[in-house]
């Protein structure tokens, strides 16, 4: 069995932050010119749907995009 490099902690709580930083490296190279939706990440790198949004948040913040929308009926959450 091999394991997820993008989500399993390797070394413990202490590798979290460097986890978390290869995760948010991986992410921002693969959807470089878009936001990707939260089934995207999803399926691309075997998250929770919660944890999902919140990588989707904080690379629109990072890149200052908003993710609420003035248009009705506009799905901004995936």
């Amino acid at each position: 069995m091999t394991a997820n490099l993008y989500t399993e902690q390797v070394g413990g709580p202490r590798g979290t932050a460097i986890v978390s930083l290869v995760v948010a490296c991986r992410i921002a190279d693969k959807h470089r010119s878009r936001l990707p939706s939260v089934k995207e990440l999803q399926d691309d790198f075997g998250m929770h749907r919660a944890t999902a949004y919140r990588w989707r948040a904080a690379l629109a913040n990072a890149r200052g995009i908003s993710t609420t929308s003035t248009t009705p009926g506009e799905n901004t959450h995936g």
